[in-house]
């Protein structure tokens, strides 16, 4: 999963320096939050790896929704693995999913629906389920790819 020269690239995190009561306090919430960051930048850059190997052009990005009050430090950490944030929260596009499609009758429509009660600035995306998916090795994490119509 990993090759010997990219563990052996190492950065500076974080740097701390204060009272110590103070630091010892907060230092476990701290390693948590890097810790949970360093495992999305992990696992996305490992899915820009594989989709790279396969000579694969399109665009790998974060769809799923976030922990709430982590979103911020999520979609960096997905930035900082190599992925497209996609969209920062529900007000940055309007997203038509495959249960809406299914509710309208079709995607013409679902479409037309949304041009009338969006803003001329507002995205309108599609997202058609491909149902593709693949196991990442060491976990359960399943990462589905999704196709823009």
């Amino acid at each position: 999963m990993y090759n010997l020269e990219s563990l052996l690239n190492k950065a500076l995190i974080v740097k701390v320096s204060g009272d110590a009561a103070r630091i010892l306090l907060i230092e476990r919430l701290v390693l948590n939050i890097i810790s949970r960051a360093s495992g999305i930048a992990t696992l996305a850059n490992y899915t820009m790896n594989i989709a790279k190997q396969h000579q694969w052009s399109g665009i790998i990005a974060g769809t799923r929704k976030t922990t709430p009050g982590f979103r911020l430090v999520e979609k960096y950490a997905l930035l900082c693995g190599g992925c497209s944030t996609h969209r920062f929260d529900t007000s940055s596009m309007i997203m038509i999913k495959d249960n809406h499609i299914m509710a309208i009758g079709s995607i013409t429509l679902a479409v037309k629906k949304a041009k009338h009660l969006a803003s001329f600035v507002n995205k309108i995306e599609v997202n058609k389920n491909f149902n593709f998916s693949f196991k990442s090795p060491n976990s359960f994490t399943f990462i589905s790819c999704k196709g823009r119509m």
